[in-house]
């Protein structure tokens, strides 16, 4: 989550500065989806860690 959120942010964040040809764009994404991408894998980490698993056995 540390290393893929802001690599994830910084090409998608420096795709749209390029596309709009605004640096500033490019930050404005920046900073509104580090924090996005940053809460949303917690979530599901925290998901997976805490949701409750049932193996069941079948009898042959």
């Amino acid at each position: 989550m540390f290393i893929f959120t802001p690599f994830v942010g910084w090409l998608i964040s420096i795709a749209v500065a390029i596309a709009v040809g605004d640096g500033f764009a490019g930050v404005g994404m920046m900073m509104l989806l580090l924090p996005t991408f940053f809460i949303i894998g917690l979530i599901l980490t925290l998901i997976g860690v805490f949701k409750k698993s049932v193996v069941t056995q079948q009898k042959d």
